[in-house]
């Protein structure tokens, strides 16, 4: 389908506006460089190394420009969170979030957690509803059965995935509870535990066991590092057997004539 003109000119200014916002950045930093150094050569510091410490001061004087953009940077991202977590609580839900348990409600989880920290700890549900649109990650110690009606949408995640924008549940107790509009993304370790759970609807494929002995082995370290008790991996269930199975048995064609 063709662009319109309205189209066309919005891709024109955003085009323009990225390269004048990089040419301004860039023409800053010449600009602090060049002031730099030339203080250094109207002051004559350090004059018998010249010109290396002119040059040095214009290196010294973009680096703390750098550094000092970042400091403002850093200060406006922690200005922007605090005014999105003012509005959650301004307009929180029907619930207290800081309870620790929550039964027979419905918990949308955009008015659970703060936005700038969507980390959801200790909480016991019991026959809630939990609505999205949200993706999950249970992190850790997290206990969901049964699981109510529609399915979970569940997807593994590679041995090495570093999961953003998601709310992360850690030592949470669901009883009995749906989620609704929602999207799990499991770690691998905990394959064997949840692939066969009839209320999981899994739409990737499953891990190979190149990728479950690369994601142990990741643990293992993380868990010496942090100096905690080794890590145990879970077994791969077996098939049932019998204690005393009997041997095989070739069963005997009867004759033509009916003898025994």
């Amino acid at each position: 389908m063709a662009k319109t003109i309205q189209e066309r000119f919005g891709v024109f200014l955003d085009a323009v506006e990225s390269r004048w916002s990089l040419a301004a950045h860039a023409a800053t930093l010449m600009t602090v460089v060049g002031a730099t150094a030339w203080g250094a050569w109207a002051a004559s510091i350090f004059s018998q190394y010249a010109p290396l410490s002119w040059i040095t001061a214009g290196i010294v004087g973009g680096f703390l420009w750098a550094v000092i953009r970042l400091i403002l940077a850093a200060g406006y991202r922690i200005k922007i969170r605090a005014q999105y977590d003012a509005k959650f609580i301004e307009h929180g839900g029907q619930f207290n979030p800081l309870d620790l348990t929550f039964e027979r409600q419905r918990i949308y989880l955009n008015d659970f957690a703060l936005p700038s920290n969507p980390l959801i700890e200790g909480k016991t549900l019991i026959e809630c509803e939990i609505i999205g649109p949200a993706i999950i990650y249970f992190k850790s110690s997290n206990s969901a059965n049964p699981i109510r009606p529609p399915k979970l949408d569940a997807v593994w995640l590679h041995p090495n995935a570093m999961m953003q924008n998601h709310f992360t549940f850690d030592n949470c107790i669901f009883r009995n509870c749906s989620f609704q509009r929602i999207t799990l993304f499991a770690s691998i370790e905990n394959y064997y535990l949840w692939k066969d759970n009839s209320n999981v609807n899994w739409i990737s494929l499953p891990p190979r066991e190149s990728d479950l002995e690369a994601r142990y082995e990741i643990i293992e370290k993380e868990h010496e590092r942090l100096g905690w008790p080794p890590y145990v991996r879970p077994t791969p269930p077996q098939p049932p057997q019998l204690d005393h199975p009997e041997p095989p048995r070739l069963l005997e064609k009867p004759s033509p004539n009916g003898d025994e």
